[in-house]
């Protein structure tokens, strides 16, 4: 009986040492795998502008436009598709590491300055904004984006 009983513990004792090592692993790999995948997405959307240099920026953009209204849609459709990419990236980093501004992740993925070089864009689309992202994100994106302008109006 006592045998018994020490093997049902002895069992009982592994299967949840098992099951909690499983849970750690599994979440390390989840862990591996969606920072790879954000790795991954920045790699995409780096090579992106190297090929196409006026995705760079609000700046670049304008010394790319051209007199020529059909080059200029095209040019313009891409930018705006591009900016959109950006910010859901922007949106899915926020979402998976929390939204405050001095966590590691902010400095990791050097959200200031790219959220920065599209300003231009997320204040003329921020009523589509508003119904594409939620208040958290555009509230986090917003307080990037004021930051910058009281920085810029305290030195002048």
């Amino acid at each position: 009986m006592v045998t018994l009983l020490t093997g049902l513990v002895s069992g009982l004792l592994a299967t949840i040492l098992s099951l909690v090592f499983t849970k750690k692993i599994n979440s390390d790999l989840h862990k591996r795998y969606e920072e790879k995948s954000f790795f991954e997405t920045r790699m995409k959307m780096n090579e992106l502008q190297l090929n196409e240099p006026y995705l760079r920026s609000d700046t670049i953009l304008k010394e790319f436009l051209t007199d020529n209204e059909k080059d200029n849609n095209i040019i313009l459709r891409k930018y705006d598709l591009f900016c959109i990419m950006q910010f859901n990236y922007f949106k899915s980093l926020c979402d998976y590491y929390g939204y405050n501004k001095n966590a590691e992740f902010t400095e990791k993925y050097n959200l200031k300055a790219n959220i920065s070089c599209y300003k231009e864009w997320w204040k003329t689309n921020h009523p589509l904004n508003t119904e594409r992202y939620g208040t958290k994100f555009i509230e986090f994106i917003d307080g990037y984006l004021n930051s910058d302008r009281k920085k810029i109006n305290s030195a002048v």
